[in-house]
């Protein structure tokens, strides 16, 4: 699909941001860059990126972890909800999106 042609004569160019986003330069200026200058954001969702935001409840930790769930998926820490949560840039990156969407006329 990247670099392809639409029937229109629109070219397509698709912003995968492991790929587009330069090290050492402000990711959430470069990811916003991005969607404000994009037609979709069609999201691809790994495990790694959505397992840390579903939390696992204190009571039923053990059986959730018995069924097979991991404390730590990918890594990283769950999310809790709450303001001592680690930041999360996927999280963040769908709150930009979201909020454009919103704007849009």
């Amino acid at each position: 699909l990247n670099h392809t042609v639409t029937p229109g004569g629109h070219r397509v160019t698709v912003y995968l941001d492991h790929a587009r986003l330069v090290k050492g330069e402000d990711w959430e200026q470069g990811f916003a860059s991005g969607l404000l200058h994009s037609l979709c954001f069609f999201p691809l969702m790994s495990y790694g990126a959505t397992a840390p935001l579903a939390e696992i409840p204190a009571d039923r930790k053990d059986k959730v972890l018995a069924s097979g769930w991991e404390e730590r998926p990918a890594g990283r820490a769950r999310l809790k909800g709450v303001a001592g949560d680690a930041e999360d840039n996927l999280l963040k990156e769908y709150i930009i999106a979201v909020s454009l969407l919103e704007r849009r006329p």
